[in-house]
C-alpha cells in the first residue's frame, strides 16, 4: 500500500468556533474572498515561492550580527 502524505491538516479551535488549514511548506493558506475566515475551506494552499517583502526589508546597524562580544557595561 502506498502512503499519500496530506498537502494540509486542519487545526481547529472550540472557543470561538474556528479552523485553519496548515498548509505544508512553501505552502501558504490563501483566503478565496468569501465565506467566513473562521472555516478553513474558504482557504487554499498555495505556493509561495518568494517573500513579497524580501527585497523591501534591510537590516538596521543596530540589529547587525559581529563576532565580537558585545563589551559596553553601561546600562541597556
Amino acid at each position: 500500500m502506498k502512503r499519500i502524505e496530506p498537502d494540509y491538516v486542519v487545526a481547529s479551535q472550540a472557543s470561538p468556533a474556528r479552523t485553519r488549514k496548515i498548509c505544508m511548506y512553501p505552502n501558504v493558506p490563501v483566503y478565496n474572498g468569501s465565506g467566513s475566515t473562521d472555516d478553513q475551506a474558504n482557504f487554499q494552499c498555495k505556493e509561495q515561492k518568494k517573500d513579497d517583502l524580501i527585497d523591501t526589508l534591510t537590516i538596521g546597524k543596530q540589529f547587525e550580527t559581529s563576532t565580537k562580544a558585545n563589551t559596553d557595561s553601561g546600562p541597556d
